[in-house]
């Protein structure tokens, strides 16, 4: 399943999650999930922060804004354009 779900995300995907997600829509896979442990984070907010402060700005930071753009992009051009396979 791994093999055939591969060839449906480009080598340098920025969200390869995301068109493993379609592609095992797409392809009627049936999808399990386990549970799994993890490290609690570090620092001071144990939940984690993009923002990097303690309230939040009115709009996310520009990189974060930009990396969205090309995720977006990179998800039409490869697993939600019209007619796609994956």
């Amino acid at each position: 399943a791994l093999a055939e779900l591969l060839e449906f995300v480009p080598d340098d995907a920025l969200v390869p999650h995301v068109h493993f997600s379609l592609a095992e829509a797409r392809r009627g896979f049936r999808v399990r999930y386990l549970e799994v442990a993890s490290l609690p984070r570090r620092g001071s907010n144990p939940n984690g922060t993009m923002w990097g402060v303690d309230r939040p700005p009115i709009l996310p930071p520009a990189r974060l804004r930009r990396f969205a753009r090309h995720a977006a992009a990179e998800l039409w051009r490869v697993s939600l354009r019209p007619g796609a396979d994956g």
